[in-house]
């Protein structure tokens, strides 16, 4: 088969990365929390280490080892003990199987109408998807040890830390990334990119963990300060498909703080203090994004030639490949071979090249309707149990899930965010940490 003939030309790279990995990570693999913290750094390093594949413009990444490596860590943890897994987390195995199982499906049906490297870097990618989502009961595992929730925990607090100060840095040392252009990135100028190279993806990144800091700010101040410069770092971004989402977000929520005020403040004078301070935090971030954004605003207004092409791409990318696949799909991560044979693409060392600018319009073009579906989920079912006992029990940290989980739901509209590598494990850890502490036990 051609996935067989051309992953043998790369087998002895593929050997030596593999073993160079398993030595480096021995010591993460024994001790979860090296694990841990391994993952924690890939996301920092984020699209500064990669080893390009087959010629795209995408690649081996740092993260991609990490997550191996915690899942690796997990097994063996879980290997180790007697006690069976907490129903949650045999609940996400199940929920995420489906889709991994139908994925590859998709590509194996198709394989013969791919290029001959065509099946062996879509194969490469579905492993990829695979390990990320995967990273969901594996962690949910971990974190049933209340010492690796506590660094799960301390891990997300440091990232965010760290990718915002490495964004502010950025724009003062290099605010204009049009030399990047050469390398397939888009030449962005002013706008906070950090070390992912991309102001879109950092700031879902900074949307997801917001809802997450703010629920830790009450009882803390020093997360309410992150979470302030969390927002300000997502404006700096200049993102409108993320201040879009973070509006979404925003007004789901604000119904909720209401409702959940008396429980919390029994004093009138207290929850008219906290409705005020969060309509002015509203206005303020309105008026902070329109500042920041400049000329961009008026994309909201008008159409603006970022929002025309987009809107032709999503057209094109619907009448040429999603509909003549609806069911089966043209086999995952082959949407770039599948938009080259119509004349959608024809630089597969774009960093775009993958998939349409909507996650769920590439998903049903590569994976089919069902597809589609099974990919959302677990991430549905996660935002139903977290949405209920938040709104029930007035629980706010299970609230943070429901909220991240939304706000890259409508971000994936205009941007392929919700497949991305590094966004899938912050989401991830996110849900996982929003559980309530009755799922988690002592595995000790």
């Amino acid at each position: 088969m051609a996935i067989v003939s051309t992953a043998a030309a790369y087998l002895p790279l593929v050997l030596a990365t593999s073993a160079l990995a398993v030595g480096a990570s021995w010591w993460a693999l024994v001790f979860p929390r090296i694990a841990i913290w391994f993952l924690a750094v890939s996301v920092i390093v984020g699209q500064l280490v990669r080893v390009p594949v087959l010629g795209q413009g995408g690649g081996v990444l740092l993260s991609d080892i990490a997550a191996v490596v915690v899942i690796g860590a997990g097994l063996l943890k879980w290997k180790q003990r007697t006690a069976p897994l907490p129903s949650a987390v045999v609940l996400s195995i199940s929920l995420v199987a489906p889709f991994i199982i139908w994925s590859l499906g998709s590509l194996l049906i198709n394989v013969d109408s791919l290029p001959p490297s065509g099946s062996s870097v879509a194969l490469l990618y579905w492993l990829r998807t695979s390990t990320y989502i995967l990273l969901i009961p594996v962690l949910g595992f971990l974190a049933s040890d209340t010492r690796y929730r506590r660094e799960l925990h301390r891990g997300l607090v440091v990232v965010v830390a760290v990718l915002i100060g490495l964004g502010f840095l950025q724009l003062v040392l290099a605010s204009d990334l049009s030399f990047l252009s050469q390398y397939g990135w888009d030449p962005h100028q002013r706008r906070l990119v950090s070390s992912w190279l991309d102001p879109n993806f950092m700031g879902a990144f900074f949307l997801i963990v917001l809802p997450w800091l703010a629920v830790q700010a009450k009882n803390n101040w020093k997360y309410a300060a992150l979470a302030a410069v969390t927002l300000i770092a997502l404006l700096a971004t200049q993102s409108r498909s993320s201040l879009v989402a973070l509006a979404a977000v925003a007004g789901v929520a604000f119904p909720f703080i209401v409702w959940a005020l008396p429980q919390k403040f029994p004093a009138v004078w207290q929850r008219i203090s906290v409705i005020a301070v969060v309509i002015n935090l509203v206005i303020m971030m309105f008026v902070g994004g329109v500042f920041l954004l400049g000329g961009r605003a008026g994309g909201f207004v008008r159409h603006d030639p970022t929002v025309v092409l987009r809107t032709e791409s999503f057209s094109l990318a619907w009448q040429r490949v999603v509909q003549p696949n609806t069911l089966l799909g043209v086999g995952y991560n082959a949407y770039q071979f599948a938009a080259a044979e119509t004349g959608l693409i024809g630089d597969f060392s774009l960093h775009s090249r993958a998939g349409a600018d909507n996650s769920w319009v590439t998903l049903w073009a590569t994976t089919g309707v069902l597809g589609m579906l099974l990919f959302a989920l677990p991430w549905a079912v996660a935002a139903m149990y977290l949405g209920l006992r938040a709104v029930r029990r007035a629980d706010w940290i299970a609230g943070a899930g429901p909220l991240a989980i939304l706000g890259l739901f409508v971000h994936s509209q205009f941007v392929n965010s919700f497949l991305y590598a590094h966004l899938l494990i912050a989401l991830a850890v996110v849900v996982v940490l929003s559980f309530p502490s009755y799922v988690t036990a002592d595995y000790s």
